[in-house]
């Protein structure tokens, strides 16, 4: 037993010295409208608890100053990387192999919109309600969808090109699929009221809806 706790406490000295500390920095961000520097975080991946990553809240952040974007993040692993936001709906710009990096500064970032339609797919159920008791059985079941539309403010090119530490990337944007948005509710129709509390007849609906999503996301790695 005592050996397995030295083996864990030496293991736990050696992880803690492989963390690295990283500057980064954003010269020139071109924000787009509606799109709020507080909004602007950054999150490390591949670390934190279960490894789920880690967001970032420390940066100096600014329209007017220069740079716009500066902060300094822990990297615990040799697999850990960044993401940095580029649109208001989850688009990120992954940066990879930045474990050995001090610093990496960006000379300029400007930001897209999200042009994808998001797709809405929802189960709806209804129930009778007699006297304020609702049925065990539905009696009926409808399956509707609805694509949302988007306000788009800057469209999203198909390639562009950064320049970081001095060297030149050229990196398309690709479309991604993103974690579906789940939402659920119940209602009643017609609707129950404080005076129809009591002896309510009529249908109980429930509604599942699962949304769509998809994002932008380019992929650098570092030279």
């Amino acid at each position: 037993m005592r050996i397995l706790l030295k083996l864990a406490f030496i293991l736990g000295s050696f992880s803690g010295f492989s963390q690295t500390q990283l500057t980064l920095v954003i010269d020139t961000i071109d924000f787009i409208d509606g799109f709020d520097p507080p909004d602007f975080r950054i999150v490390v991946t591949n670390q934190g608890f279960a490894n789920l990553g880690q967001i970032d809240s420390t940066a100096k952040i600014s329209r007017i100053d220069f740079p716009n974007f500066q902060t300094t993040v822990a990297l615990e692993t040799d697999s850990s990387n960044i993401h940095i936001p580029i649109d208001q709906h989850n688009g990120y710009l992954e940066l990879s192999n930045v474990y050995n990096s001090d610093t990496i500064r960006i000379n300029a970032l400007r930001l897209y919109s999200n042009c994808y339609r998001d797709t809405m797919r929802s189960r709806i159920e209804y129930s009778r309600v007699k006297d304020n008791i609702v049925s065990d059985q539905c009696y009926k079941v409808e399956f509707k969808e609805r694509v949302k539309k988007k306000k788009i403010k800057r469209k999203t090119p198909l390639k562009t090109t950064l320049i970081i530490n001095d060297q030149e990337y050229v990196t398309s944007i690709q479309k991604t699929k993103w974690l579906p948005l789940i939402s659920s509710g119940n209602g009643y129709k017609p609707r129950m009221t404080e005076k129809n509390y009591e002896n309510y007849s009529g249908t109980k609906f429930h509604i599942l809806s699962v949304t769509e999503q998809y994002i932008n996301v380019m992929t650098v790695k570092i030279r």
